[in-house]
């Protein structure tokens, strides 16, 4: 009896290792039946921007909208104030995993908005983005 319930633990805790290991997003899903390409289509809405410097500029930003199809489309609605002066940007383009799935590299007619971000998170209703500039951006799905 005394060597199953010692085995019984072993299984759990190895059990227990494999899974947290599997995480692949520094801040989750540990493990997902969607792949992520089928997470990231979505019209997603900013809900977070934090600059390279740590500080929250979210309410900088008027609407930021990110809409990914599963085709590759990507467009980007942006409205946001610098220095009290509204400013509206829409731009189009395509969107690709890299990285082993790790990087979503963005290619925008517009190219000042071209980059690749690494994704820290990513659920079907929740995405979190660290951009090239240390910027990072959290997004939940448009209602």
């Amino acid at each position: 009896m005394k060597k199953t319930g010692i085995g019984l633990i072993i299984v759990l805790l190895a059990a227990t290792t494999m899974i947290t290991s599997c995480k692949k997003y520094q801040y989750g899903p540990a493990l997902s039946i969607h792949s992520p390409k089928t997470r990231l289509v979505n019209s997603w809405t900013l809900t977070k921007a934090i600059d390279s410097s740590g500080t929250d500029i979210t309410d900088n930003f008027t609407s930021f909208d990110l809409i990914l199809s599963k085709a590759g489309g990507a467009q980007m609605n942006i409205e946001f104030t610098v220095l009290g002066v509204p400013f509206n940007m829409s731009t189009v383009g395509t969107w690709t995993l890299q990285n082993k799935n790790m990087d979503i590299r963005f290619d925008y007619d517009q190219n000042i908005y071209d980059g690749t971000s690494t994704i820290l998170k990513l659920k079907k209703d929740e995405l979190w983005l660290l951009n090239e500039d240390g910027s990072e951006v959290h997004f939940v799905p448009k209602v």
